[in-house]
């Protein structure tokens, strides 16, 4: 019996694309995505989805390309008769802006959100948000995929002993208590920080003893690195030994893997593959989403 699902993706996941045809009865939908002589984004479906159950896979990251071609291939599927869209998004673009930092900023967080859900999209399936706010923007339309525990799986085959979880701020160490509980580490501890102004951050000092710990930063993302280099720093500071990294999200921006890269301070990172990258240093180990994804497909 010949399947009614279709997958058709923007073309930045395609090693997720592939592992999902691969492993479901799902098919790789036919499109043609370009440009056009002016500028403009080309979406052309070259299979007929009316009354089929498809799904829009697509990388926000570089964001606002990428984000509009997928908001495209979701509105063509709709347009076209499409019965049920999920769009598989493994990066949410612009999660950061999910409040009102000062005055003058934008809610760009929550304008993604309605951009999603008026393109088209049934469902909407997302790995590890930024904040409980960019859920609520989405809505009943999410499925919110967790990656810690994999993550955590995987950061249990180099763990050293006498650990601590170490979250790089204050905001996080909800997401650092619930790492730490994973790998049934008992202490955590966090860098307090604040923010001179909207893209440099500053180091306050450490709430908690990490003197002669091993210990393992987790962050939801990386960006510059900057967070991360600086926490490093008070870390050994303090007294901390060796030092680890696991990540949801690593943003390809170049600086921030440069930086990671050139730490010696930190001895390995671990993230998992939400954003398409080319190869990296041996100290990088990626853990693979697909499976998860595929788990939440119906």
């Amino acid at each position: 019996m010949k399947t009614k699902r279709l997958l058709f993706s923007t073309g930045t996941n395609h090693d997720l694309a592939q592992n999902i045809i691969k492993k479901t009865n799902i098919k790789l939908g036919k499109v043609d995505i370009g440009t056009f002589s002016n500028g403009e984004t080309k979406v052309f479906l070259q299979e007929d989805v009316t009354g089929k159950h498809v799904y829009a896979l697509g990388s926000t990251f570089t964001p606002n390309d990428n984000l509009f071609t997928l908001l495209l291939l979701i509105n063509t599927l709709k347009v076209n008769g499409a019965k049920h869209i999920t769009a598989i998004i493994p990066y949410y673009a612009y999660a950061k802006g999910d409040h009102l930092k000062v005055p003058g900023t934008s809610l760009t967080a929550k304008l993604i959100a309605d951009y999603i859900k008026h393109a088209g999209a049934d469902k909407i399936i997302c790995i590890n948000l930024h904040s409980t706010r960019v859920e609520k923007f989405l809505g009943k339309k999410l499925i919110h995929l967790d990656m810690t525990e994999k993550l955590a799986e995987e950061f249990k085959k180099i763990m050293p002993a006498n650990m601590l979880v170490v979250s790089p701020d204050e905001g996080g160490l909800k997401r650092a208590k619930q790492f730490a509980k994973i790998l049934k580490v008992k202490e955590t501890a966090c860098i307090k920080k604040y923010h001179p102004s909207l893209d440099k951050t500053n180091s306050r000092g450490i709430a908690g003893n990490v003197k002669n710990k091993n210990v393992v930063i987790f962050d939801d993302m990386v960006l510059s690195g900057a967070t991360i280099i600086t926490a490093t720093q008070e870390l050994k500071k303090a007294g901390a030994k060796e030092i680890y990294l696991v990540v949801i999200h690593i943003i390809n921006t170049g600086l921030g893997i440069k930086r990671l890269t050139h730490e010696k301070r930190i001895k390995k990172v671990v993230y998992a593959n939400t954003i398409p990258s080319q190869k990296r240093p041996n100290k990088f180990k990626a853990v693979d989403v697909s499976d998860l994804i595929l788990k939440n497909l119906n």
